[in-house]
Order: C-alpha cells, then sequence, then structure tokens
C-alpha cells in the first residue's frame, strides 16, 4: 500500500525554502555514536531507518557503541538497536541485539502480526548471533511487538557477507546487500570480487532462492551492492553502485530486475564520470525515479552546480531506460538518501546540504543541515523546500508520511541548538514532526481568525468569526477549486471525498479534514 504525503504546494511553479514548523522533536542516543562511524553518514545504506505500524507507531533501527543515556544494555563493540516509539516520538521500548564484535543494521519492516523484522550484518559468533558462516554474514531477526526476539538467521559464505535492505513482499521476504563469497548461502562466481547479492526467503527465515549480480564492467578490482529496491509489475528492481575498490572515482548507479522467482531480467549503470552514489528509489505510473549524489556534470549527468556533490534525480522506464536526469544544490555539497511518491505524483527526497547559493537560500544553521524538497516528476520545479539543523552536522536519512498537515522526518544528528535541542554525546538519532507550510495564497494571512468547526468534520461545518454575506472558495491539495459560496451563517454542506481542504476567503485561510 502506498503511503502519500502532502506538502501543499500551488498557485506557484517555484518557490524558495518554506519556514519550518516543528510540533515536537526528539533525541535518543547516549555518550557515544548512534549510528556508528563517519561513512553511515554518507555512501552507503543509510544507517538510520524507520517504519510505522498500523497504529502510528515507529519501529526505529540503527546500531551504537553507547552503554548510558538510552541505551540499557551493550553486548560488544556495536550492537543494533531498535527502538519502539509512539506517534508522538515517546519510548514505548528500546533493545539492543547482537553478540562480542560487530553488529550493524540498515533496515526495519513492519510485519503482519505487527511486530517487525531487521536485516544488517554481523562479525559476532555469540549472544544473539550464533553459526557465523565466515568473517562476516548477513542477518534477518524476527522481533514481536513487544520488542521480544523470536528468531535469529545468519546469512553467507566463508568470506564478508552483508544485508543493506529488505522489502517484504506478500508473505516472503526480498533481502539484499553484497558479498565476497561463492560458497555457503552464496552461488559461485568470479574469486576475489564483492558482487550485489539478493536472497528471496520465506516468513520463517529459510531460503527460496539466492543470486548474485555484476555489473557489465566486474573483475576482481570491482564492486557491486544493492542498497535499496521497490517492486514494479510482477518483479523488484533493486538500486546500489559499482565500481573499482581502489578508485572511488568509477562509483556508477547500478540497477537490477529481478522476478520473485530469482529471475534477472535487466541491468543497467548511470552516473557521472567520477564518483556517485545511490540514495534510494520509487516508482510511479510503472516508471522508476532514483536519487543519491553525483560528483560531475559528465556522462548521464547533464549539468552540475559545483562544489563536491549534488543530488541527482533520474527517470528510468520498466526496462532500465534513462528517459530523464537533473541535479539539484548549491556549490558546496548535497546528498540524498530517499525518495518517495509525495501526493498528486510529485517526488519527496530527503537528505543533506552545506550550500548557501544555488537551489538553497543563504541561512546555513551549521555544518551539514536537514534538507527535504519536492519536485514534480518532469524535474522542471521545486515545488516546496524545508532546509533546518542544529550548530554541527545532520543528515536526514527518511521521512514517514501521516497526514496531509505533516510528516516525521527521521535521520541523526551531532548537533545542539536551533532545531536540535539537545545532544547526548557524540552522533544522536534525530526525528521531528514538521507541519507542512502553505505558500503564496496571494494576499491571504494564515492568522486563523476564520475557523472551521468541528474540524475533522464529514462534510458539515460551521464558520466563526466570518459574517453572513463574505463569499469563500475550498481547494483541494492539488489547488483545485473544488467549491465556492457565500456564507449565511447557518451549517455548510460540501460533498467532498476524504482528504484535506483549504478554504480562503482572499484575506484568511483555515485548512480542514473531511473524513
Amino acid at each position: 500500500m502506498k503511503t502519500y504525503l502532502a506538502i501543499i504546494s500551488f498557485f506557484f511553479s517555484a518557490i524558495g525554502l518554506a519556514q519550518v514548523d516543528t510540533l515536537w522533536t526528539q533525541v535518543y542516543g547516549g555518550s557515544d555514536n548512534e549510528p556508528v562511524g563517519f561513512g553511515s553518514g554518507f555512501a552507503g545504506a543509510p544507517s538510520v531507518h524507520a517504519e510505522t505500524d498500523d497504529s502510528g507507531n515507529i519501529f526505529l533501527v540503527t546500531f551504537t557503541d553507547s552503554n548510558d543515556g538510552d541505551i540499557s544494555s551493550n553486548k560488544g563493540l556495536e550492537d543494533v538497536w531498535v527502538l519502539k516509539l509512539d506517534s508522538e516520538g515517546d519510548t514505548l521500548w528500546t533493545k539492543t541485539i547482537g553478540g562480542s564484535s560487530f553488529d550493524r543494521a540498515y533496515r526495519v519492516r513492519v510485519t503482519e502480526d505487527q511486530g517487525c523484522v531487521i536485516a544488517g550484518r554481523t562479525s559476532s559468533n555469540d549472544g544473539d548471533f550464533t553459526g557465523s558462516n565466515g568473517s562476516e554474514d548477513g542477518f534477518v531477526v524476527k522481533l514481536n511487538a513487544d520488542g521480544d526476539l523470536e528468531w535469529s538467521n545468519l546469512y553467507g559464505g566463508s568470506l564478508v557477507d552483508n544485508f543493506f535492505g529488505m522489502e517484504i513482499i506478500g508473505d516472503r521476504y526480498l533481502v539484499y546487500g553484497a558479498t565476497g563469497s561463492i560458497d555457503g548461502d552464496v552461488p559461485a562466481g568470479s574469486p576475489g570480487s564483492v558482487e550485489a547479492w539478493v536472497v528471496f526467503m520465506d516468513n520463517d527465515g529459510d531460503i527460496l532462492w539466492s543470486e548474485k549480480t555484476s555489473a557489465s564492467t566486474a573483475d576482481s578490482d570491482w564492486s557491486e551492492s544493492f542498497w535499496s529496491a521497490v517492486e514494479i509489475n510482477d518483479g523488484v528492481v533493486l538500486a546500489g553502485m559499482t565500481g573499482n575498490a581502489f578508485d572511488f572515482n568509477t562509483d556508477d548507479f547500478f540497477i537490477a530486475m529481478y522476478d520473485t522467482l530469482g529471475n534477472q531480467i535487466w541491468t543497467a549503470e548511470y552516473g557521472s564520470g567520477t564518483s556517485d552514489a545511490i540514495g534510494g528509489i520509487t516508482e510511479i505510473d510503472n516508471y522508476i525515479y532514483l536519487t543519491g549524489r553525483v560528483n560531475a556534470g559528465t556522462g548521464d549527468v547533464s549539468s552540475y552546480a559545483g562544489g563536491t556533490g549534488d543530488v541527482w534525480l533520474a527517470k528510468i522506464d520498466s526496462n532500465g531506460v534513462l528517459i530523464n536526469e537533473k541535479n539539484y544544490g548549491g556549490s558546496d555539497y548535497e546528498y540524498s538518501y530517499f525518495i518517495q511518491e509525495s501526493l498528486g505524483n510529485n517526488l519527496l527526497i530527503s537528505g543533506l546540504t552545506r550550500s548557501t547559493d544555488g537551489d538553497l537560500g543563504a541561512t546555513s544553521y551549521g555544518g551539514f543541515d536537514f534538507w527535504v524538497l519536492e519536485v514534480d516528476t518532469s524535474f522542471t520545479s521545486i515545488l516546496n523546500q524545508f532546509r533546518f539543523g542544529g550548530s554541527a552536522n545532520d543528515y536526514a536519512h527518511g521521512i514517514l508520511a501521516e497526514t496531509p498537515f505533516d510528516f516525521v522526518l527521521y535521520g541523526r544528528s551531532q548537533s545542539s541548538g536551533d532545531y536540535v535541542p539537545s545532544n547526548n554525546g557524540g552522533t544522536d538519532i534525530y526525528l521531528t514532526k514538521i507541519q507542512t507550510a502553505i505558500n503564496d495564497l496571494g494576499a491571504a494571512s494564515f492568522d486563523n481568525e476564520v475557523l472551521i468547526y468541528p474540524n475533522p468534520n464529514n462534510g458539515d461545518f460551521r464558520l466563526s468569526n466570518l459574517k453572513a454575506g463574505e463569499s469563500y472558495e475550498i481547494y483541494n491539495l492539488l489547488g483545485e477549486r473544488v467549491y465556492q459560496g457565500i456564507y449565511n451563517g447557518e451549517t455548510i454542506h460540501v460533498e467532498l471525498p476524504t482528504n484535506l481542504y483549504v478554504l480562503t476567503t482572499g484575506e484568511f485561510v483555515v485548512r480542514f479534514i473531511i473524513e
């Protein structure tokens, strides 16, 4: 089921940075790092991931080397850290999972029983991870809704094997990452190379099939991996990177399509002539949209804003053919981790920025800032964007859509001050709920001097502080006028679908929900 996020952006084709109105903010962590490592903030699978259950509770995974603050125990070196939060970000429970060595989680998915499954990698062979196949294994663990560990499985061969992501397809799990093995759970291949790896398993964690994929230039010096995926037609498209293990300037986007029987349908590569890194993938109307970072305006990248990285968007068809592309950013550094469909078939992207020119305003909060932008699927306009943060580095790993009024952004922060109220030490997990703004409604203000009650309602409502005889108009989220009338002081009745609407008198604006 698709989740839609509404960022209201009508009556205009391009806007600057919107005012950021945070409804609540939560910071989680201990005195060390959540997550650990410089690389977890940039290229690679996002090191913080969250998903909501049917009740609006939030499951969030990362990894930590702390043993204090919000982390009640440490099993050794780095542990998987799982948090279950309510819809206001308050902690319901937390749990560390791991053994005596390094354990890292990259993806969480909510299961039908409202528990979760988690995918990652481990070099432990004790504690919660036993039965190691080699130096490092991919893992999948299953927790129930109360955080109890139901099962834990390791996957791989005799060398290094990682899981960076997973999807739930029907009652099966698709898990993917990278492998250097040619034995065990991994198909045979070229010794010495690291190849992208995809595994399909049942909901007990038993493997149904396991395949690995190399880019067209793969040899013993090259490295492939999958970091994100999306269902399309009767298969799945996986996105990752291919590049030379000794020369990061050769990195490109690497895409492959499989059916659910394990048959590879096609592969493709895109990018500039220098270092590129995939961020996320989504599908709209049988087209695939990719986001990530590029480092030059060469190859498939037609333009470049400058600095050490731009956000790049690419549109490809269901056969992997590049249809359109565009970069966004300024003269410093931008990176995107996440993309999804927003209301009206637009694209919502989150990441980070350090620029104060180009597509960004002059305001900088310090270091890297959280950056959220919405663009149309033809890449002609930035419809809306938010930039905010604290005094140091802040990374926006993803977004959870809740209502048309607002969204929850999650990521990691090293900051304090401004939009980050505190820091527990090192890098912390950061969640904030942001109220989306209504922009460019002519001379209209948002003083809420005209109120709708009840709100939400079923299509029957009254207005306060509006005189009888005054006119009003109602618009949907696409900016289309769906109703107009003259207020007579009585109950207004409209027959409109369940959704968010905007009522304006030309002087005042008020949002309301019909449910």
